[in-house]
């Protein structure tokens, strides 16, 4: 990514939190609002989930300050069910924690 692109994703990112902060403080009711990291969709968060630095640890430490969850993160098809459980119950422990929504969203990565 060069530095225009940089710039160009965290004034995107401000925008959409301040549009955000402004609509919470409105009298009027609104859907789902924040930025998800979507592992896959970016090129970034793809390298590095390839590199083995983007764990699920990582990516829901991030989106709980940042965003609403783990979007499209990619888990493995031979991946354990306990595993997976083991994610949704901690993704459901910080949703209650924080009185947060979150949500999760798998891909397959095979």
């Amino acid at each position: 990514m060069n530095d225009e692109d940089a710039l160009s994703t965290i004034a995107t990112s401000d925008l959409l939190m301040r549009i955000t902060r402004r609509l919470k403080e409105s009298k009027f009711g609104v859907g789902l609002n924040g930025i998800f990291m979507p592992a896959l969709e970016d090129f970034e968060l793809a390298q590095e989930y390839e590199a083995g630095r983007f764990s699920i640890e990582r990516n829901i430490f991030v989106s709980l300050h940042s965003g609403l969850g783990i979007d499209t993160y990619p888990i493995g098809v031979d991946e354990s069910r306990q595993r997976v459980v083991d994610i949704l119950r901690c993704v459901q422990g910080l949703s209650n924690k924080y009185n947060k929504s979150l949500s999760v969203r798998f891909v397959s990565d095979g």
